[in-house]
């Protein structure tokens, strides 16, 4: 009768073992899919089978060779545009810009960019750009300052040099309007 016991007691602490290790196997294999976001500034773009994408700001479950992820730097960034002088300082072309009234302004403006933190505008640049190259600073500024440097051009065109320093908010607005 002990024996009997015993080796009941003994079915029961294997069964209990085995419900145990498959609980720890499957929270294990859940908890390694799950993926969380760098950080604050970060989102995880996640391409689903179909091509979705879905955006997280927190972390999500990304499932092995169904679904791809990527992290995307939101935060934003700093592009500085320099027109100051003549190229090289070799007497060439000027840098500076001119004004309505023909006098050359120089200028340094700084840009700020950013993604919108809302799942639509990420996926745009996820898209448009690629996650890597929306991260990276150097290249958005690749791509960006002579964007910026034409729109500066053409709207101190339309600045006489005097008006250039005393309406600076209109010359910032016309700026970001272009």
């Amino acid at each position: 009768k002990s024996f009997a016991l015993t080796m009941n007691i003994v079915e029961n602490i294997a069964i209990f073992g085995s419900i145990l290790l498959t609980a720890c196997v499957i929270i294990w294999f859940l908890t390694s899919r799950y993926k969380k976001v760098l950080g604050v500034g970060h989102a995880l773009v996640i391409t689903r089978t179909g091509g979705k994408r879905d955006v997280s700001l927190t972390g999500s479950f990304v499932w092995p060779v169904i679904n791809q992820m990527e992290q995307i730097d939101i935060k934003r960034k700093t592009i500085s545009i320099e027109r100051i002088g003549r190229k090289a300082n070799t007497g060439g072309e000027y840098e500076g810009l001119s004004c309505k009234d023909g006098i050359r302004a120089n200028m340094k403006v700084e840009f700020f960019i950013g993604v919108n933190p809302e799942s639509d505008s990420i996926i745009k640049v996820a898209e448009h750009f690629g996650c890597e190259a929306a991260s990276s600073e150097k290249a958005l500024t690749s791509y960006f300052s002579s964007k910026f440097s034409e729109v500066l051009k053409t709207v101190v065109r339309n600045f006489d040099f005097q008006e250039l320093l005393d309406k600076r908010d209109k010359f910032r607005e016309d700026v970001i309007k272009m």
